[in-house]
């Protein structure tokens, strides 16, 4: 009888001593002992601890993420919420107009400010009960439903990003705007496709300072915001079933923006129309595109006027209620008894 008491006593000392390691926080691996997680856009310049990170109040939940070809997948992963990193500082993530996220390898990448207001982005240590893999370690983002893109492992630290985000005053048809452009072969896989210079389209269009980022949407809803300098040393094909397709040398093949709908360059959004029908076919009117279609995809404020532009240069003013019907080849401007042919932009001419 003492025997069995005895034994009993000491299962119990073993699950109370199991009991308090479980509670003891947990430590990084000795290899990432002198690891630093940079935060640049604060006021002042900030770096955590990875042993600071794990003594943070942790969370566990089950995430989801897309890849690049279109599969979903989930985790269940621990860490820790970024907003609970920031708030020391007295910030949150909804207070910037975007979040870059970089690796230790040189990957990096903009979160907008749409996803920012939409969902709580964490930065994680374990993924199903273990530790990351190791190209990943020690930490990763992750933001739930999202591509993977912008699921940064190898994490080096994030930079917040305050900048105004301009209003958009001119628009370009992409469409038009290619066959004013030279035009070059470039390989894609295994083959190659026609395609145009991000930067001649921008030093033609929107000449000027340079800005620091430009805001990409794709037709399927994909946003998101690179940095002009990778961004300028691209190309757009403007052939094959995925064109428009952003593409640089300085990203990998599962970061280019495929089924391009717009993108916007200072206060300058170029729309591609043919990506346009086939996001929103009932919109589509006797063949036409009406303008106020074109807005809304834009998320612009209806103006009470605008004024249209040709590849000849001749100009009209057109109300909100004009169209836009594709034919011979070109775009053609239609406002009660005005037609323009070859339209390639409008602007804002009204309040």
């Amino acid at each position: 009888m003492r025997k069995a008491a005895s034994i009993i006593l000491c299962l119990a000392l073993i699950l109370l001593l199991s009991g308090c390691a479980g509670d003891s926080p947990q430590k990084p691996d000795s290899e990432y002992q002198d690891y630093t997680l940079e935060i640049i856009g604060l006021d002042e310049e900030v770096s955590i601890t990875l042993a600071a990170i794990y003594a943070m109040d942790s969370s566990e939940v089950k995430f989801s993420n897309i890849s690049s070809s279109g599969e979903e997948s989930s985790l269940n992963i621990k860490g820790v919420w970024l907003d609970d990193i920031l708030a020391p500082y007295g910030a949150k993530q909804t207070d910037y107009n975007g979040i870059r996220f970089f690796a230790r390898d040189g990957y990096s990448i903009i979160v907008p400010k749409e996803l920012l207001a939409k969902s709580k982005i964490m930065l994680f240590y374990e993924a199903e009960g273990a530790p990351l893999k190791e190209k990943h370690r020690p930490i990763r983002a992750a933001i739930d439903g999202e591509r993977s893109m912008y699921w940064v492992g190898n994490l080096q630290g994030f930079e917040l990003i305050s900048e105004e985000i301009a209003s958009i005053l001119e628009v370009v048809l992409l469409d038009a705007a290619f066959t004013q452009l030279p035009q070059e072969d470039i390989a894609y896989y295994d083959a190659k496709y026609k395609g145009i210079k991000t930067a001649d389209l921008i030093a033609t269009f929107s000449p000027g300072d340079t800005v620091e980022h430009v805001f990409l949407k794709s037709v399927d809803g994909l946003e998101k915001r690179e940095l002009s300098s990778i961004f300028l040393a691209g190309n757009l094909l403007i052939e094959g079933e995925e064109q428009p397709l952003f593409m640089s040398p300085d990203l990998p093949k599962g970061m280019y923006v495929k089924d391009l709908l717009y993108f916007t360059y200072r206060e300058t959004a170029f729309i591609s129309l043919d990506r346009l029908v086939r996001k929103y076919p009932d919109e589509i009117i006797a063949g036409e595109i009406t303008l106020s279609t074109i807005c809304d995809a834009l998320a612009l404020p209806e103006s009470s006027s605008y004024q249209f532009r040709n590849i000849a240069g001749e100009e009209v003013q057109a109300p909100p209620g004009a169209a836009i019907r594709p034919e011979k080849g070109g775009y053609t401007l239609i406002a009660g008894d005005v037609r323009l042919e070859n339209v390639i932009s409008f602007s804002v001419a009204g309040p």
